[in-house]
């Protein structure tokens, strides 16, 4: 897997936050819940021509943020579950994961314990990574597909 570079443009994004290691699916769970949350604002799946899934760093002990979010865009205003993050532009090497969410997790390990280790690539560690998804991504079914944004100087 040869990841793409880029550079992306700044953006917003606004979503519902997670804060912990992941232990138990608490991601999916937000998402569920976020998707719900939209929906309620008059917004269903086909608003949304592109998604965000926005992790911050990994403290010592494994705990990482994530956020669940859209292109800011399409809130006049900013619900008080949600927050907003102003993403920076950056050069990304952009990896692209195919298939289940049962696979994600080998294709996260080969991005940061395989392929980085090994790269000419100096990672931005304090920098959010993201997963983008768009239309070519369909529920995590073998032909879904998903792009993962690693912040490289």
């Amino acid at each position: 897997m040869e990841p793409r570079i880029v550079t992306k443009p700044a953006f917003e994004a606004v979503g519902m936050r997670y804060y912990g290691k992941n232990e138990k699916g608490e991601i999916s769970e937000l998402w569920e819940i976020f998707m719900k949350e939209t929906a309620a604002l008059g917004m269903d799946e086909s608003t949304f021509e592109e998604c965000y899934g926005l992790m911050g760093p990994m403290d010592k002990e494994g705990n990482f943020e994530y956020i669940a979010c859209v292109p800011a865009k399409h809130f006049e205003k900013i619900p008080e579950n949600m927050v907003k993050k102003e993403i920076p532009q950056s050069r990304y090497l952009v990896f692209t994961h195919t298939g289940s969410l049962e696979t994600l997790h080998d294709t996260f390990d080969f991005i940061y314990n395989k392929y980085l280790p090994n790269s000419e690539y100096e990672v931005k560690w304090n920098a959010y990574h993201f997963e983008f998804y768009d239309e070519r991504f369909n529920d995590f079914k073998e032909d879904s597909e998903l792009d993962i944004f690693v912040p490289v100087k």
